[in-house]
């Protein structure tokens, strides 16, 4: 499967604020240059990566915003840390948005990266077009 395919295929944007450099990026559309420098990172720290199913799961799912959990705390930290290992965000695609506010805010002017795939609501599979997956398959087959 090519680049331009998987772009069609997952639909999230790489990243979610259009037009600024985010530290939130699609996991599933990096461009090469962006997927070398996670493969080197990884290297750096032995195969290490941290990953979080639907990290603020308590926040996103209350009416009560303003009581994080101890869970909600320990997220924050790890993010806000000068350690980088690499974090994947399986997030939710209503949630996206809101995520990526708040790890910008914990993240300030750093220039540690968070990446994400996208999931549909309550699951953690990861969002898709059914249509453009079944193009990309076809196409795929045939150059076997």
């Amino acid at each position: 499967m090519t680049e331009g395919s998987q772009d069609q295929i997952f639909s999230a944007p790489n990243t979610i604020e259009a037009g600024r450099k985010s530290n939130f990026q699609n996991l599933l559309q990096l461009p090469l240059s962006g997927k070398d420098q996670l493969k080197t990172q990884i290297k750096k720290f032995n195969a290490k990566v941290r990953v979080f199913i639907h990290p603020y799961y308590s926040v996103n799912h209350s009416d009560n915003e303003t009581k994080p959990s101890n869970i909600t705390d320990s997220i924050d930290k790890i993010v806000r840390s000068t350690n980088m290992i690499p974090i994947i965000f399986f997030e939710e695609n209503e949630f996206l948005e809101k995520t990526q506010e708040r790890v910008r805010r914990l993240l300030g002017d750093s220039s540690k990266q968070i990446y994400f795939i996208e999931t549909n609501s309550n699951t953690s599979n990861p969002k898709y077009d059914e249509r453009a997956m079944r193009i990309a398959l076809k196409k795929r087959a045939g150059r076997q």
